[in-house]
């Protein structure tokens, strides 16, 4: 996404209400926008990124691996159709996890 891109999606969402993700990290909660904003632009791989895998870190550090992931995906509280889509998310993830580790002959962060 470009800066322009960014602040035009902004505009809209500001007007509508409606949001999408943002970055590398999807950033879609408005707050979470305006965090990487403060850091200096959400639209920037950096600083999306910080807030991106701040927001993952503290959830597995709340609901441990699988659960954190869930919630990272479909946020704390979702609904039948989010917690759907997020248990797909972490299975994907852990799935790729454990493939990366393999071929990096590394050991897998599951236990």
């Amino acid at each position: 996404m470009t800066e322009a891109g960014y602040r035009a999606y902004k505009a809209e969402r500001n007007n509508t209400g409606e949001v999408q993700g943002v970055g590398p990290t999807m950033l879609t909660d408005p707050h979470l926008q305006t965090e990487a904003d403060r850091l200096g632009g959400a639209w920037k791989p950096l600083p999306n990124m910080t807030v991106g895998f701040s927001v993952l870190q503290q959830n597995i550090e709340i609901y441990h691996l699988y659960r954190g992931l869930v919630a990272y995906n479909a946020g704390p509280t979702p609904s039948p159709a989010g917690l759907a889509a997020g248990e797909t998310y972490a299975h994907d993830v852990l799935a790729k996890e454990k493939a990366w580790a393999t071929k990096l002959g590394i050991p897998s962060v599951q236990r």
